[in-house]
């Protein structure tokens, strides 16, 4: 569970995880928690999830304590933010990790799936970052960081407004890179579809873009093969941009094997 890059790099500091209770989410908490951080862990009515991550946080000498909240609301960001630096005296850094996906054609698409999307992947982030900046201004240090997926690189067409959502998200870390300077750096990454704990992904996807993994390597067109990713390689990235020179700022970072160069 330690971090190559970061081993208890980061004690001391506390870090909240959106959607940080299983899934990629979990292996973040994880990662984080192995370098050191106490980890307050964000989720939505998934209570099991969450004590299951915390107990295999606390299995391996970390910290971890699950937090119960709705992050498409301001006001639940905002009691969020409140409650994890009552509970744990600071917060030193955001991982938006929480995601909706509403997989619909673009025609079919709804209001209330566009609103879903936007709810949970900008509004959000945007007053949880808005919440955490304040408190991290006051201390005079702090980082924010997003996963936007590559989506912000590929076109998703049964995902029109994930995708749109996330493109907004990728350009509110590049301003608030700026507008929260030079106390708190913001950052972007983007995974390629990584393959889980279990060693899976989303095939449908793949499929339609003719992509072939043999969980170790993804075939693309004319026979290209590059590495394939799990949540290891996020997490591995996300702790080491956390305990990084607070002199690299506004960084979009895609971590897919080269795939967004393809």
């Amino acid at each position: 569970m330690e971090s190559k890059l970061a081993e208890k790099k980061l004690a001391g500091t506390v870090a909240l995880v959106t959607g940080g209770a299983e899934r990629v989410g979990r292996i973040i908490s994880e990662s984080l928690a192995g370098a050191g951080a106490v980890v307050a862990i964000n989720h939505r009515g998934q209570q099991r999830h969450a004590d299951a991550t915390m107990e295999a946080i606390r299995a391996a000498g970390g910290r971890a304590f699950a937090h119960d909240a709705d992050v498409s609301s301001p006001e639940a960001c905002r009691g969020l933010v409140d409650t994890v630096v009552a509970e744990h005296g600071r917060l030193d850094f955001v991982v938006h990790n929480a995601s909706s996906f509403v997989a619909t054609p673009f025609v079919e698409t709804t209001t209330a799936d566009f609103d879903k999307a936007f709810d949970v992947l900008v509004r959000g982030p945007y007053f949880l970052s808005q919440a955490a900046a304040k408190h991290m201004q006051e201390r005079g240090s702090g980082k924010i960081i997003a996963i936007a997926g590559n989506s912000y690189f590929e076109g998703w067409p049964l995902l029109t407004a994930h995708s749109i959502a996330k493109a907004a998200v990728v350009k509110m870390m590049q301003i608030l890179s700026v507008a929260l300077a030079p106390q708190v750096q913001c950052h972007v990454v983007c995974p390629a579809h990584i393959l889980d704990s279990a060693g899976t992904t989303n095939t449908d996807l793949r499929a339609r873009r003719h992509e072939v993994s043999d969980g170790k390597l993804l075939r693309l067109a004319d026979d290209v093969l590059l590495r394939e990713g799990r949540p290891e390689d996020v997490a591995e990235l996300i702790s080491y941009l956390c305990g990084s020179t607070p002199y690299l700022n506004g960084a979009l970072i895609a971590i897919d094997g080269g795939k967004s160069n393809f």
